[in-house]
């Protein structure tokens, strides 16, 4: 196994990505509340798509 001071970069990095895909998220869930509520619902659907994309980025993160 890898030395511990190795593995640790690696949790650090990845807890900081994660820390900013879940702040990318609130954000486009608070403009799809704000076109929702705008009747936009083609905005609504394209950030919707983008949150899909970002959820799915997260999952495949798991791996590492």
């Amino acid at each position: 196994a890898e030395p511990p001071e190795h593995d640790e970069m690696l949790f650090i990095v990845i807890h900081q990505v994660y820390e900013l895909w879940f702040k990318q998220l609130l954000h486009e869930l608070d403009a799809i509340k704000k076109l929702f509520s705008a009747n936009d619902l083609f905005g609504s659907i394209h950030l919707f798509k983008r949150v899909r994309m970002i959820l799915k980025t997260l999952v495949g993160q798991l791996d590492i």
